[in-house]
Formats: C-alpha cells, sequence, structure tokens
C-alpha cells in the first residue's frame, strides 16, 4: 500500500503536519548548481509515524506524478515508518525562496 503526502502551501514554511511535504528540490539547485555539484536534496518529509521532519533525497528518486522509490524510512529511531510513499502535486514546481530580510 502506498501512502500519500500532501504537499503543503509554497509559503516556505516547515510542514509541521504528518504525512505533508515541502518540495525544496529548487531551492537547493540554486544553492548547488552555481558549486557546480549535484543536488541531494527533494523534499521535507513531516513523518506520519513520529512527527519529525526529515530530508527526502539522492537515495531515492521521485518520478513524474510524485512516485517514490525506493521505499521510504523513518530516520529517527525508534519510530518504524516505513513505506512506498507518493508525492502528490509533485509535478508543481516550488516558489522561489522567500528573503530572510525584514
Amino acid at each position: 500500500m502506498t501512502v500519500h503526502f500532501r504537499r503543503v502551501a509554497d509559503d516556505n514554511d516547515d510542514p509541521i503536519e504528518r504525512g505533508t511535504y515541502r518540495r525544496v528540490r529548487e531551492y537547493w539547485d540554486e544553492w548547488f548548481g552555481p558549486r557546480g555539484k549535484s543536488n541531494p536534496f527533494w523534499a521535507e518529509l513531516c513523518c506520519p509515524g513520529c512527527g519529525k521532519v526529515g530530508m527526502l533525497g539522492h537515495h531515492h528518486t521521485v518520478a513524474a506524478g510524485g512516485v517514490v522509490s525506493p521505499s521510504d524510512v523513518c530516520p529517527y529511531p525508534p519510530c518504524a515508518f516505513h513505506a512506498f510513499i507518493s508525492l502528490d502535486d509533485w509535478d508543481r514546481p516550488c516558489t522561489p525562496r522567500r528573503s530572510k530580510e525584514p
């Protein structure tokens, strides 16, 4: 069974609801690209099991439509979340990074 993660609003805030994610691929492309490095980060996931936020990146691929492979494992013990996941609304790029100026 595939667990669907819902995309948070593109307001550049962290996903805090369990089972949600924030697409960060374009943010990190901007940082790594000029340095001649490949981007290892795709999304920030809020674990449906423990509620902690972790990164989804170079150990996974995200296909068109948001299907992630291989399965996702929460990196925070003792959480036991381990499932195949899909990122809803993945194909829409993220909004530009919000300025940190007041």
